[in-house]
């Protein structure tokens, strides 16, 4: 059976123990915020927990422009990649655009690619219209 659950805004931090946060039967891979100061929690973060194997190579980050990307491919669905996304409110729509569009550049050519995540943007609001 195919279960993989993906969180957005975890604020986990590096100092934090993978057990403090393990599920029953899942691997857990964390892509954690990075924290300004060694008092506070981080913002973002992303976590993935999965039932079935990964694909060589994944998960993996490709965090740019201050967007988080965590890339997951399995090995029971070969012609799917799935990128969880995060991005704070404070980074621009312009650099998400820019983030996004390298990102795809860079991408395994797959049939069938999904984003998923926390855009942190109204995609119906002319305000946020950017082109790249």
């Amino acid at each position: 059976m195919f279960a993989t659950i993906y969180f957005t805004e975890t604020r986990f931090s590096s100092s934090d123990s993978n057990n403090t946060y393990s599920l029953e039967e899942y691997s857990l891979y964390r892509n954690d915020g990075q924290s300004s100061s060694r008092n506070t929690r981080p913002y973002g973060g992303t976590a993935v927990y999965n039932k079935v194997d990964y694909l060589p190579g994944y998960p993996y980050n490709c965090n740019m422009n201050g967007i988080e990307f965590t890339i997951i491919r399995v090995g029971m669905l070969p012609d799917v990649t799935i990128v969880g996304v995060y991005r704070s409110p404070q980074i621009s729509e312009q650099q998400m655009c820019i983030a996004l569009t390298n990102l795809l550049c860079s991408l395994p050519i797959t049939p069938y690619q999904f984003f998923l995540g926390d855009f942190n943007m109204n995609w119906f609001e002319i305000s946020n219209s950017v082109s790249v």
